[in-house]
């Protein structure tokens, strides 16, 4: 590895450079090439094209390796639960990383409340989850998981807790 830049790395192959682009370098998603790898490394890479117009060589390291995707079966099941790590929190939801993959819980799905709170609120960058995988779709490569699920929907008991007219603290 001769160079690390925040799109990949640059290679060279004895006075021929190649880019191994960062989508190029692991099945799962990383935050920088930095993350995986250093300059000076050794690594064995894959061609994958020539860009004659701009002499460029593209190169892959995950392609040498199979893509866990065409066996995600084998590594999850629909209603069961998984731990992860949050490696990501937006406004949409929660990113977290089981194994090599990548997966998301929708904001909905953190919490029994009707307008959840920004999901921030509830869980931290490297916070430690238990949840549950409602739906595998792969061809969208998407795993989608549920933290409320592990809970009772506490509106199901509502009305063995409270009757109308109840004043309540």
């Amino acid at each position: 590895i001769k160079n690390i830049t925040d799109y990949g790395v640059f290679v060279d192959l004895g006075g021929i450079d190649g880019l191994v682009h960062i989508t190029d370098i692991a099945w799962k998603k990383i935050n920088h090439p930095s993350d995986l790898l250093e300059i000076g490394a050794q690594v064995k890479v894959k061609f994958l094209k020539y860009d004659e117009a701009i002499t460029r060589l593209s190169f892959g390291i995950k392609q040498l390796t199979a893509d866990p995707w065409t066996d995600v079966n084998k590594y999850f099941e629909v209603e069961k639960n998984y731990d992860g790590e949050v490696s990501g929190i937006t406004v949409q939801g929660v990113f977290l990383s089981i194994n090599y993959f990548d997966v998301f819980i929708h904001t909905t799905e953190l919490s029994w409340l009707k307008k959840p709170p920004h999901p921030s609120k509830i869980v931290q960058i490297k916070d430690k989850l238990s949840v549950k995988l409602i739906e595998i779709n792969k061809e969208k490569r998407k795993l989608n998981f549920s933290l409320k699920q592990l809970k009772a929907n506490p509106w199901d008991e509502i009305n063995n807790k409270f009757n109308v007219g109840d004043t309540v603290d």
